[in-house]
Formats: structure tokens, C-alpha cells, sequence
């Protein structure tokens, strides 16, 4: 069984519930602190936060394609081993200090120092050696060609930039001393258990959010975040399914005070059959339990109609994936007659 999660969205739709609230500030609210956002590390760096603090050489596209970002431009070698960055000459850090080349360069020496916590990675393994050949010049030198090169540097970690002197000890394996980064968004202020701020950063080299300050009040409790939402206490929750109590969300979307949105799928979730073992090692017995399974009956009254039937691994919006593959429909009597 499969069914495709997708990412809940809520937010006030009321004008006069917003101008509650300073016109260039948001509240909104997450379960744990947003961490040290050390862009190299994981858990209890937040990545939405990471993401929002620090960016890519390049930036994945809803539709698979991979587009500049602090890389302008790049080319590779024939044989697709050397892969050569242009980065742009119009980036700083928040700090105020230079992204370029040499900057780079180290941010991927302190990552592929750390290389066996990121072996899950398979980009981390093919990285041969990574060097600035002048400042705005970045070369990176594969064991062999990697189709998902440009995808796996997009992801929101490791391969994102930190101002340099901000590592400890010339590593981040160990922390960092501020997070400074060339997003968007600086952290401000961190209170433990409490909140966190980000302000928009005045650096930045892109376009700059129009709001100025988040806020993001650290709730644990889905249900005591939903009581923040409704006083307005909080502005907007973003987040998957766990944000919310499902019934709550249900009820926020019938609520014309509110508006709630879905993402696009974005994973699956599947009850996973030991092949193994009897009786699921049998085909019949493993496709017998597919028919029996009524996953749009389980979406529409467990899950609120939050999730989409899933017909196969992965969600046909993710490349590659949309195979045209016949599915198995919910079918009793075809689940019968295969254990007959």
C-alpha cells in the first residue's frame, strides 16, 4: 500500500486578521529550535532554515531542471569528469565578506574532510578534488561522470556556503561560530525552547523578501500550535502533515477565515511486505493484499483527503517517474480470486 504525502499550508486569508500583525513581520511556528545552522551538519540544524540561510552553486526546478544560482554559468570535459563553475562577482556574505572562488573551495574541503558522515551522498564519494583557479573560477574533478552531479550539489546539505571564517579550527565537523551564510535571511536571535528570529539580509545579492523579520515560536504540541493559529498568535504554518492534527487542518480549510493549501506530492508512503517470509513471499499473496487495500477510502477518512493515492514508487510530477505503468485499482474480487 501507497499513498503520496504532500506538504500542508495554512495561513490567514482575512485582511483584518493580518493587519493584526506588523505589515513586513511574520509569526509562524515550528517544533524545535532552528539549531546552530551549521550548513555541513544535520539534526538539529532545521533545513528549512539552512535553506533559508544558505545557498547553492546551482538550484533545482520543480520540473527537473537545474538552473544558475551562485554559479552564472559552467562547462565540463568531454569525458564528464571536470566540471568548471563561473560563480558571480556580485555576492557577500552577510557579514560583509567575499563569496568567491577561494571561498567555495574551502566550504568543499571542510565537507569532504567530514566525508564519512556524508557518505550516504553518492556525489561526496565521486569528488576527487575541488580547486579555485582564480577568484571567480571554481573546478571540481569527479572519479567518473555523475548524471546527478548538478541535482545532488542543489540539495539543502552539504554542499552549501559558509563565510570562512566562521569555521572552528579551519573545520565545521565540529561547529561553527555564527552561521553566516549568502542567503536571503539572516538568524538573528536564537532563545532556547522559545524562538528563533530571522531578519532579511541587507546584502543580499538577489531579489530581497519584502517581509523584513520572521519570527518562528518553538510549539512542540500540533494541537497547541493550532490554538496559536486560531488566537493569532502565530500568522502561517508551513510544514507536512505532522504540523497539524489532520482534523484540524480539515477544519481550518472549511473555515472561510483561513486559507489552507497542498502541495504537489512530494514522497510516498508505504507498508513495506517481507518477500521473504511466508505468506507475503508468494506474488499472489503480495498482489491479493495491493487489490484488497482500498487506499482512497483510507485517504478520505483517516487522512482528511490530505494524501493522494499512490500507484507507484515515486509521484508522476517527479522526472522521470511518469512511465505510464497500469496500476492496481482497489478490486476484492480480483484480491479473492488470486488466493483461490
Amino acid at each position: 500500500m501507497s499513498i503520496i504525502r504532500t506538504t500542508l499550508l495554512a495561513l490567514f486569508a482575512c485582511a483584518p486578521l493580518l493587519a493584526c500583525a506588523a505589515s513586513n513581520e511574520i509569526t509562524t511556528a515550528w517544533p524545535v529550535n532552528v539549531g546552530p545552522l551549521n550548513p555541513h551538519l544535520y539534526t538539529p540544524n532545521q533545513m528549512y532554515a539552512q535553506s533559508m540561510v544558505y545557498e547553492p552553486l546551482v538550484k533545482y526546478q520543480a520540473d527537473g531542471s537545474v538552473k544558475p544560482w551562485l554559479a552564472k554559468s559552467w562547462t565540463h570535459s568531454a569525458d564528464g569528469k571536470v566540471w568548471t563553475f563561473t560563480l558571480r562577482d556580485d555576492v557577500t556574505f552577510s557579514n560583509g565578506e567575499a563569496f568567491d572562488a577561494h571561498a567555495a573551495a574551502e566550504n568543499f574541503r571542510v565537507v569532504l574532510d567530514n566525508r564519512q558522515r556524508h557518505a550516504w551522498l553518492e556525489l561526496v564519494n565521486q569528488i576527487v578534488e575541488v580547486n579555485a583557479l582564480d577568484k571567480n573560477q571554481l573546478q571540481i574533478t569527479l572519479k567518473s561522470a555523475y548524471y546527478p552531479f548538478l541535482q545532488e550539489l542543489a540539495l539543502p546539505r552539504p554542499f552549501r556556503f559558509i563565510a570562512p571564517s566562521q569555521f572552528k579550527d579551519n573545520e565545521t565537523l565540529h561547529g561553527i561560530k555564527a552561521p553566516i551564510g549568502t542567503g536571503p535571511w539572516v538568524l538573528k536571535e536564537t532563545k532556547l525552547n522559545q524562538y528563533d528570529v530571522l531578519v532579511r539580509n541587507e546584502r543580499y545579492w538577489g531579489e530581497k523578501p519584502q517581509i523584513e523579520k520572521i519570527t518562528v515560536k518553538v510549539i512542540p504540541d500540533p494541537t497547541t500550535r493550532a490554538v496559536a493559529f486560531e488566537t493569532g498568535d502565530i500568522d502561517l504554518l508551513y510544514g507536512n502533515e505532522g504540523l497539524l492534527p489532520l482534523d484540524t487542518f480539515d477544519r481550518f480549510s472549511h473555515n472561510p477565515a483561513y486559507r489552507t493549501q497542498l502541495s504537489q506530492p512530494i514522497e510516498t508512503v508505504m507498508l513495506a511486505l517481507n518477500s521473504a517470509k511466508a505468506p507475503t513471499n508468494e506474488l499472489a499473496v503480495r498482489e491479493a493484499l495491493n487489490f484488497a487495500v482500498n487506499k482512497k477510502s483510507l485517504i478520505d477518512n483517516a487522512l482528511y483527503g490530505t494524501q493522494q493515492v499512490a500507484d507507484t514508487l515515486f509521484a508522476p510530477t517527479v522526472p522521470y517517474a511518469d512511465i505510464g505503468l497500469t496500476p492496481r485499482r482497489y478490486d476484492p474480487q480480483q484480491a479473492k480470486a488470486l488466493l483461490e
